[in-house]
């Protein structure tokens, strides 16, 4: 055969299929992973957040626990899903994503202190609500979320 006579021939031929299907699984994970891969977390966020923000809040959760399902180190997953469900009056549960969050990222996202010191509000948890808001100060957050908190710390240092 022509390989044995020729052994460069089959060694550049097993050369040349190992670097095609180098590139082409390149190809495909570069350019074509999130048309290869839709459900991936973060395509499942940003379809939570759309629904959230159409009003559509079974929707949303149901997202937010798809991307979780798929990264459940995903905090922004957990956030969007603490948000709808205070949406739904749910504070406990929306603190639960609160907390875990705060677990993932407890200085990263300083304005996560404000959601969860909302919804410990809603609950009548004041004196939860004051410390998330001095946790949220002591991270030196701009200018609007340190009003927040400081009006919100007054506000409910007067109604205890």
């Amino acid at each position: 055969t022509l390989t044995q006579k020729r052994p460069f021939l089959a060694a550049s031929m097993w050369g040349f299929m190992r670097w095609s299907l180098i590139v082409a699984v390149g190809l495909l994970l570069g350019l074509g992973w999130q048309h290869l891969f839709p459900r991936q977390a973060v395509d499942a966020y940003h379809q939570g957040v759309a629904y959230l923000e159409d009003g559509n809040i079974a929707a949303a959760i149901s997202k937010f626990n798809q991307a979780i399902e798929l990264d459940n180190q995903f905090a922004q997953a957990y956030w969007g899903r603490g948000e709808a469900f205070m949406a739904l009056g749910e504070y406990e549960t929306a603190v639960a994503n609160f907390d875990r969050v705060v677990a993932l990222h407890p200085i990263t996202f300083p304005s996560i202190y404000a959601y969860r010191a909302a919804a410990y509000t809603q609950m009548g948890n004041y004196p939860a609500a004051i410390a998330d808001y001095e946790t949220l100060l002591s991270l030196n957050p701009e200018d609007d979320l340190r009003r927040l908190a400081l009006d919100s710390i007054h506000i409910l240092q007067t109604a205890q």
